[in-house]
């Protein structure tokens, strides 16, 4: 909402915020080699000024297909909350691409505004891709977690850190596959993933496919928003 009347920062005090954040998140020890910083799907709305800000810098886009977002998104058990909160800012970061308006956001079911926040932030990720296309690179985390010390080694080497063939090697069977990120404490599993989102698929079915007609509705609609889903990918 930058430079509208209803923002509350101004685009200088924007800029030093952002500054003063990425000095803090670039901060290491003595044997720091490279500092990653995991970033939520949300801040997404900041992919273009992030890179352009520190233009050595580079970042990876962990994203999922439309409908395996879905399902994922569909079976937490804050979806709900999450979806509603973030809906009035992606509504309006869609209408500025659309070239059609779009209906009113309460008048969209749970899997709508799972589509819409997918649309949105995959939409998102293939502008950065665009505008730093050797620096900014996609990983699809099904194809991750099926092969990953590939994904490991191309990871590597997009943030040219020294490749071990010892950690490649161990990798795929490190603890932290097994658990899940944000409560370590918790098991979760790729089978266990999997099984998840076999569950959420039988049980959100119906709003599954509420939110996939709904992308297919736009594309049909929007040419912009047909490349889109054309595009694939995904947050």
């Amino acid at each position: 909402m930058l430079a509208q009347p209803e923002s509350l920062l101004s685009e200088a005090q924007f800029g030093n915020l952002l500054d003063m954040l990425l000095r803090l998140w670039a901060r290491g020890y003595e044997w720091t080699r490279a500092v990653v910083v995991k970033a939520t799907s949300s801040a997404g709305r900041v992919a273009i000024p992030l890179p352009e800000s520190r233009p050595q810098s580079r970042a990876i886009c962990l994203n999922l297909g439309a409908e395996p977002y879905l399902a994922t998104l569909l079976a937490g058990q804050n979806s709900a909350e999450d979806l509603r909160g973030h809906g009035p800012g992606r509504m309006r970061r869609l209408q500025t691409r659309c070239t059609v308006p779009l209906g009113p956001l309460h008048q969209l079911s749970l899997g709508e505004l799972a589509a819409l926040g997918w649309l949105v932030e995959t939409a998102t990720q293939q502008d950065a891709m665009r505008r730093f296309p050797e620096r900014v690179m996609a990983i699809d985390f099904d194809a991750f977690l099926a092969a990953v010390t590939d994904g490991m080694d191309r990871i590597l080497g997009h943030f040219s850190l020294q490749r071990d063939e010892r950690y490649l090697a161990g990798v795929g069977a490190s603890p932290v596959l097994l658990r899940y990120s944000k409560a370590p404490e918790r098991p979760y599993s790729p089978a266990d993933r999997r099984l998840l989102l076999r569950e959420s698929r039988r049980d959100n079915a119906a709003e599954i496919g509420q939110g996939m007609a709904w992308l297919e509705r736009l594309a049909r609609s929007d040419q912009s928003l047909a490349a889109v889903l054309a595009g694939g990918g995904g947050p």
